[in-house]
């Protein structure tokens, strides 16, 4: 399937969920992740959302986009932005120990900042850490942040 001037594939399936990315024309790059969010039993209250995957993802997505950039010569500014949806209900995978935990109060995350060429090819660290903080927060897990690579020491 073609979107634009690069091809959409598929990537690798995880639990029978997979993933793909797509670019249009017109500058839109996206990558959609069903495996992110995975649950057993499917349902509200357990759901897990797995936010090491979507850091990564996240800078993974910011450094195609610089690549991108590159191939085609544009030097020019980009807003870059994360949308998470499913959420309600869902619990940190990492913060899951069997008790009581919390739980994610929206339904979806979205989450946008500017950043020029060079900040997509330099920053994409702490690009991810902007974008993913306030849900990293509400999550519990926002310690991933003081972590390598995405802390800022």
């Amino acid at each position: 399937m073609s979107a634009g001037w690069l091809d959409t594939w598929h990537g690798h399936a995880v639990e029978g969920k997979g993933w793909t990315i797509g670019v249009d024309d017109d500058g839109p790059v996206r990558l959609i992740d069903l495996a992110a969010g995975t649950g057993s039993p499917p349902g509200p209250a357990s759901d897990f959302l797995d936010e090491v995957r979507v850091l990564y993802r996240t800078q993974d997505m910011i450094r195609l986009t610089a690549a991108l950039a590159d191939d085609v010569g544009y030097p020019g500014n980009w807003l870059i932005g994360v949308f998470l949806d499913g959420l309600y209900g869902c619990q940190s995978r990492l913060t899951d120990t069997g008790g009581e935990t919390g739980s994610f109060e929206d339904y979806d995350y979205s989450s946008g900042t500017q950043a020029t060429g060079q900040q997509l090819r330099s920053e994409a660290e702490l690009i991810a850490s902007r974008l993913l903080r306030k849900l990293l927060r509400g999550l519990g897990t926002e310690f991933l942040l003081a972590q390598p690579p995405f802390s800022q020491d």
